[in-house]
């Protein structure tokens, strides 16, 4: 599924009170991200 910022679920990243929830954001993402490059890489 594309990412927009209508499928990032915000309120997740803030309910911790640990850490920066823009650094979760940007963990998530790049997860996402790399999930998604490897999947198409695989059906090369």
């Amino acid at each position: 599924m594309k990412e927009t910022i209508a499928t990032i679920p915000v309120n997740d990243l803030f309910a911790p009170k640990d850490g920066c929830p823009f650094c979760r954001m940007e963990r998530m993402l790049f997860a996402a991200w790399s999930a998604c490059s490897r999947s198409s890489i695989a059906s090369l």
